[in-house]
């Protein structure tokens, strides 16, 4: 999928969760749709693996990423939910796209605790370049399962521990260092998994 077309998705997306929710809450005062937004700082971890040299794989761990998502919940029950979720990760010159995911919650009964399951969709954006260097962003869409666990610190506000794992290999980019003109060290860097720590607000 182009980033053109991701684009239209997202914001097709956004317009159909508005108009639920607006036509939901117009419909009834009980609370079987909720909206609200979730910011995440990330832990992203990759795996260097050198193409062309005698070179043991670098793992790269980067903890500057920071997403904010939209959030729209239709409830099953008081305790189980189906969660819509478009948002965008602003990850630097490698893992900044438009993202998308579908997922289960789960309120324990009696406890502050949630639990959260489900898939994420990444279509990566990001433009990278160097003088000494060439980084070919692949551009193509990740998909990821993820697990999460909440805590109601308040009624709205939930603090959220979130793991997510590629369902396969999926290449962030290829590059190619210059290490003594005109020789260049190649390398594929490969995503492993990231891990978010954020707040999740219901309005």
């Amino acid at each position: 999928m182009s980033t053109r077309q991701l684009t239209k998705v997202f914001f097709v997306c956004i317009c159909f969760l508005f108009s639920t929710v607006y036509a939901q809450n117009n419909e009834t005062q009980s609370k079987s749709v909720e909206f609200g937004f979730l910011i995440e700082v990330s832990m992203i971890n990759s795996n260097m693996k050198y193409l062309n040299i005698d070179k043991n794989d670098e793992t790269n761990i980067d903890t500057r990423p920071l997403s904010l998502f939209l959030s729209g919940r239709a409830y099953f029950t008081d305790n189980f939910s189906f969660e819509f979720r478009p948002g965008i990760i602003l990850g630097g010159e490698y893992y900044t796209g438009i993202e998308y995911g579908f997922f289960l919650r789960y309120y324990f009964e009696n406890s502050k605790f949630y639990v959260i399951s489900g898939i994420n969709y990444h279509n990566n954006m990001a433009d990278a370049h160097g003088l000494s260097h060439y980084v070919e962003i692949t551009g193509n869409t990740a998909t990821l399962i993820n697990f999460s666990v909440g805590y109601h610190i308040s009624d709205n506000l939930g603090f959220l521990l979130s793991y997510y794992h590629p369902l396969k290999d999926y290449k962030i980019y290829h590059g190619a260092d210059l290490i003594d003109d005109p020789i260049f060290e190649i390398y594929d860097v490969n995503l492993t998994n990231i891990f978010q720590v954020g707040f999740d607000y219901t309005f």
